[in-house]
Parts: structure tokens; sequence; C-alpha cells
């Protein structure tokens, strides 16, 4: 009883933790500096340039994946813990107005070991949780 209290209160503190991170880059100032370093500038200037590029990734400004959590408990019993805690961060983030959400199903074809740069891009997200 006392292990369910305590996994239930870690988890609402993760999943406030999660929202106020999303809450805090959807409406952060837009004109943010933005500091690039020596190296990367000279990555950069290697980089062909945009007009060879065939397609340019530009995902939609307020929009989100979140993959789903890692059951680490070690019991495949309990996977369903860790699967509840990513409907209800998709449902939460659901309700916030001007956001597009990836939906379940999308989000969890990439649960095992995902890239997170293959799935902005292949779910059309600009941030991905």
């Amino acid at each position: 009883m006392l292990r369910n209290r305590t996994l239930l209160g870690v988890s609402a503190v993760a999943l406030a933790a999660i929202l106020a991170t999303v809450s805090y880059a959807l409406y952060r100032d837009s004109r943010d500096q933005v500091t690039v370093s020596a190296s990367t500038l000279a990555v950069m200037a290697a980089a062909p340039s945009p007009a060879s590029v065939v397609a340019a990734f530009t995902p939609p400004p307020h929009s989100i994946a979140a993959l789903p959590f890692v059951n680490l408990s070690g019991d495949k019993e309990q996977e369903y813990f860790s699967d509840g805690l990513t409907e209800e961060l998709l449902n939460s983030l659901a309700e916030i107005d001007g956001l597009q959400v990836a939906a379940r199903t999308s989000s969890f074809s990439f649960k095992e070991h995902p890239d997170i740069a293959t799935v902005a891009h292949k779910l059309n997200v600009s941030a991905v949780d």
C-alpha cells in the first residue's frame, strides 16, 4: 500500500515536471538569442547549402510527440503503469489550446530505442518529450 502511494507520488511529480517543461518550451519568448560556437559554425559552413537539400524539415511550431515511459521495474506485468503514465501525459497535453500532439499509436510505435531526430521528422513535430 505504501509502495503504491510512493510510486503514485513520484509519478505525479514527474508528470508535473514534464508539463512545466513543455509549457515553458511552448510559451517562452521567441526572441531569445542563440549562441553558436566557432566549431558549430565550421560544421554549418561545411554542410550542403539549403538549395541542395531536397526537402527541408519544417514542422508546425507548436507540435509535440510524447514518447512512452520506460518500465524500469524489470517486471513485464508492470508495463501497464508506464504506458498509463504516457497516456495521461498525452491526454493532458491534448487539452492545451494551440498545441498539436502526435497520436498515441504514432508515439508508441517508437517505444524501442528511439532516435529523437528521426521521431521528430517522421511524426512531423517540433518537440519530442
